[in-house]
């Protein structure tokens, strides 16, 4: 029986590598495409502008898919929060967790995120035809 090997790309979480990012965000993007991987969920900019980091994403080779935001962050500025990510390229934000304090009141918050402006709105594509992800948020 031939058994036929497939390839998929494959996407790194950046949180695993904050303190790095944090160091020397580039060198960082540098590492993950010299190990081998095709794209990047990011943990925050790292004091980078999104255009900077879409830019460095494009030199090294790295396609951006999501990028995982606390959830505080997303509601004191949501439409900046999207607005940045999209510039990036990202497809998806994800939030990674619900502090105990928005648990009681989720339903209430994501009423709220739901007001953004369309035009601020990552696409929402159920999954990128080259990448597969999953997202799971916990109640």
């Amino acid at each position: 029986m031939e058994v036929i090997a497939m390839s998929l790309p494959v996407a790194i979480q950046l949180y695993s590598l904050r303190a790095d990012a944090a160091a020397d965000f580039r060198a960082t993007l540098e590492a993950v495409k010299k190990m081998g991987y095709d794209g990047v969920e990011f943990a925050g900019l790292h004091g980078n502008s999104p255009e900077d980091i879409k830019t460095m994403c494009e030199e090294i080779g790295l396609t951006p898919i999501s990028a995982h935001v606390p959830f505080a962050e997303l509601l004191a500025d949501t439409e900046k929060v999207l607005t940045s990510y999209k510039t990036i390229g990202c497809e998806y934000v994800v939030l990674p967790y619900l502090d105990a304090k928005y648990r009681e009141t989720r339903r209430s918050s994501l009423r709220q995120l739901k007001k953004s402006p369309p035009s601020a709105r990552p696409p929402t594509r159920s999954v990128s035809s080259s990448f597969i992800t999953t997202t799971i948020l916990s109640s």
